[in-house]
């Protein structure tokens, strides 16, 4: 063994670590930051605005972990999502609207609210309005943040945790980074505040924050991932103080029975349970991601049909495969094959019939490969035919199937099989990049997910095309 092979072997866990961990590594980083931050700021007493800074934690550790991980496409893909604006007029209506009516019935749950409310006049939107625009680009909380816990940690924890479950970690994870303003110098509990006290208002904060995580999960999911709308809708939620002109006894600190704590605790957990019931906890993750990630094979192989001129004369013969007899697991790439080209994968997570196989396969099988912390995935997929003409048609009739997927770019590759495709599909956030070719009676595809659309990428994807065909 040489001194360099010694020396690659000594740097591979360093440089593996975070490609594995990029969640655990942005969490980190999100917390050391911000908090460290505060405590510099308020050791050397200063100014509010530059105080604000410390809310760079969340969007800067992404941009970081994104630079290293996935160099310009990633960080790109990330600044394009704080400019994606063309999203359903509803969506603005929720978020512009309806936050600040959920933020008044928070008010109004508090124990003699009612009493102390004063009507407004046109003044208080006006000043409503001024507050609205200081909270966006000014106070640095809306702003500074949404880049980190929507852009970047949401769709990962979708992924890994599902819809539900990986929006109520990032919910109590938000909560968690919030903990300085309860506890310690910066905090803004009162003057009055004992230790029970502000933990209780800490524990109806924290639950309010993850409420108000699953109505944005669900804005999300239903425009794009769009950061813009994160921020908007985070903004309406932070300039909630400018309520107190119109509860003139309000007091401004953090207590167990308040707006900001008993009131968002009861109001938009109540308006978190209708969205978990309506959507049956999917927060329509499923109409979006769910579907590019069954479609996105499709759309690749169907752009590349295109190039070559294949698609014309595509079969009408809708899919039998929910009939295909299942091949046997054998006829898959192991993990050990597969980490020689994505040595990030740990672990397989699903395996059985390939459910997005087209024409009529007389068997099918795919697997799904995973990275230890599941933002990143491999799905290859093997589909055989009762004849060479019958995986050729099949070949073709994805044609037809990619007119459902938008954002789809891709070619044909011309020393892969018989036919072979190598594309990218995207949707919002959500970037897969796959491949198919023919070889005779079989299909293999291959699908990463969690990748970005570089050249490094295709050719990984091409690897395994080849390694799937040369074992089958």
């Amino acid at each position: 063994m040489t001194a360099a092979d010694t020396a690659q072997r000594q740097r591979t866990p360093r440089e593996g670590l975070l490609p594995r961990h990029p969640l655990a590594v942005f969490f980190l980083l999100a917390f050391a930051f911000s908090w460290t931050y505060w405590e510099l700021a308020w050791a050397l007493r200063l100014p509010g605005p530059l105080m604000a800074l410390g809310a760079l934690g969340p969007v800067g550790s992404a941009f970081l972990v994104l630079a290293i991980t996935s160099g310009k496409p990633g960080v790109f893909r990330l600044l394009g999502s704080f400019v994606h604006w063309r999203v359903g007029v509803q969506w603005y209506v929720v978020t512009l609207l309806g936050v600040p009516v959920l933020i008044l019935l928070s008010y109004l749950v508090v124990p003699g609210a009612l009493a102390d409310f004063r009507a407004p006049d046109w003044s208080f939107l006006l000043f409503y309005l001024g507050d609205l625009a200081y909270t966006l680009f000014l106070a640095g909380g809306p702003l500074l943040e949404e880049g980190g816990w929507r852009g970047f940690s949401l769709p990962r924890l979708q992924r890994l945790h599902g819809p539900l479950v990986g929006t109520l970690i990032l919910g109590a994870l938000w909560g968690l980074w919030h903990l300085p303003f309860f506890f310690g110098p910066l905090s803004q509990t009162g003057p009055d505040a004992t230790f029970v006290s502000a933990g209780i208002a800490f524990v109806e904060f924290t639950i309010g924050l993850i409420g108000l995580s699953v109505v944005m999960t669900w804005v999300l999911n239903n425009s794009g991932g769009s950061v813009l709308m994160a921020i908007l809708l985070h903004a309406a939620f932070d300039v909630a103080p400018a309520f107190i002109e119109l509860f003139p006894s309000t007091t401004p600190y953090y207590v167990p029975v308040h707006f900001q704590t008993s009131g968002i605790a009861i109001v938009f957990s109540a308006a978190a349970f209708v969205i978990i019931i309506v959507t049956r906890a999917k927060l329509s993750y499923q109409r979006g991601v769910d579907l590019l990630a069954a479609l996105s094979v499709a759309a690749v192989m169907a752009l590349a049909l295109a190039t070559c001129g294949c698609g014309r004369h595509a079969s009408s013969v809708p899919s039998q495969s929910s009939h295909a007899p299942v091949l046997p697991r054998a006829a898959i790439l192991s993990l050990s094959t597969v980490k020689e080209v994505l040595p990030e994968m740990s672990r397989e997570t699903a395996t059985g019939q390939d459910e997005t196989a087209v024409g009529n396969p007389s068997g099918t099988r795919s697997v799904t490969y995973a990275a230890a912390d599941g933002s990143q995935r491999v799905v290859i997929s093997v589909d055989q035919y009762p004849s060479p003409q019958d995986a050729s048609h099949a070949y073709e009739q994805a044609f037809k199937m990619s007119q459902e997927v938008p954002s789809a770019k891709g070619e044909s590759v011309s020393d892969l099989g018989q036919r072979a495709f190598i594309g990218v599909a995207t949707q919002g956030n959500e970037t897969h990049v796959g491949g198919g070719a023919l070889y005779g009676d079989r299909i293999v595809t291959v699908t990463l997910q969690g990748y970005d659309a570089t050249k490094e990428n295709r050719a990984k994807v091409a690897a395994l095309i080849r390694k799937q065909a040369a074992g089958s």
